[in-house]
């Protein structure tokens, strides 16, 4: 028998999710700035599984990369939000 895996955000159903994600690239210009004494500590860090997005959404998160121009993915998740 082959064991199915189910969101674990599973109480989320009737939600709208919008998971935003950053290029690796980006992020790591990012951290650096942010970050200018500790970013390689960060950059170590990035691995854990808090960091890596992995976590299992319910069907229908809509996922929005962030390296689109911020005004596109405001109408997009203006849309996504108010949608019908």
């Amino acid at each position: 028998m082959a064991l199915v895996a189910k969101p674990i955000l599973k109480y989320l159903d009737d939600w709208k999710i919008i998971c935003l994600t950053t290029p690796l690239n980006i992020r790591k210009v990012r951290i650096k700035e942010l970050y200018p004494e500790t970013y390689e500590d960060h950059y170590k860090n990035m691995s854990h599984f808090s960091e890596t997005g992995v976590l299992k959404f319910p069907k229908g998160t809509v996922y929005l990369s962030t390296d689109i121009p911020m005004e596109i993915l405001e109408n997009v998740i203006i849309k996504e939000i108010f949608k019908v």
